[in-house]
């Protein structure tokens, strides 16, 4: 019985589309920042402090380096929301094809499959 809820339960997860899941993980983010709103919050406050000073490098650069690190570490929901983030700074299909080609170096097979996750979530956000 279990087994088939969780069949049923990896079905529902492939019907979302992009966006869909993106808010289901950002949901599931909400959860955790109930439970720890401490670390949430020392996190959040990490996260702006690394992008307000970055120095040299403008905040596309910066996504751009955060999805490498993404696509490297196979993090699916920082690749769902980190792409969000690129497209809303100014990010290109070309660039984020091109930069993703570092992780493909690093990860090798992995790499490649990741990275053609961020790349169709690029086309289906941008789609939107």
């Amino acid at each position: 019985m279990l087994y088939l809820s969780y069949q049923f339960l990896i079905m529902e997860v492939f019907k979302m589309n992009a966006k869909e899941k993106l808010a289901d993980y950002q949901r599931q983010f909400g959860v955790y920042a109930e439970a720890n709103p401490e670390v949430m919050g020392a996190f959040g406050s990490t996260v702006t402090a690394a992008m307000e000073n970055s120095g040299p490098l403008d905040a596309k650069t910066m996504e751009l380096l955060i999805l490498v690190a993404a696509v490297s570490r196979k993090c699916e929901p920082c690749i769902y929301s980190h792409v969000m983030n690129y497209i809303n700074v100014g990010g290109t299909k070309e660039e984020l094809a091109a930069g993703l080609n570092a992780a493909v170096l690093i990860c090798g097979g992995p790499g490649m499959a990741y990275s053609a996750l961020a790349l169709d979530l690029f086309d289906q956000y941008s789609a939107e």
